[in-house]
């Protein structure tokens, strides 16, 4: 999984300061809206995050490894599952973005 935030090539560089350390809240849930796995589970984060310059026409690119388990250690059954995305920063908040993703046998 990957997750970024861009700066549009015609704007200056800009600071952000995200509220945490852990920057990007990337998970995935089932239909019932019940989590099933989170980037950077158990990972304990600290307030406040960095803060980090991004000049136009660039990204900070986040990066993340889902097994297709799910909390208890199991595969999930195949199915549609809910990709959602929030970041949060000093300037703005990026409310989730959804999109799905389909895990088969």
């Amino acid at each position: 999984m990957a997750a970024e935030l861009c700066r549009l090539a015609s704007y200056p560089a800009a600071n952000v300061t995200f509220t945490t350390t852990r920057e990007v809240d990337l998970e995935i849930a089932d239909s019932a809206s019940h989590v099933k796995w989170q980037a950077g589970q158990g990972v304990r984060y600290t307030s406040p995050g960095r803060t980090v310059s991004i000049s136009g026409g660039r990204c900070i690119v986040w990066t993340s490894r889902w097994d297709t388990r799910g909390p208890d250690g199991f595969l999930v059954p195949p199915g549609t599952y809910n990709v959602s995305l929030g970041i949060e920063s000093n300037s703005s908040s990026f409310p989730y973005v959804g999109t799905s993703i389909d895990v088969t046998d």
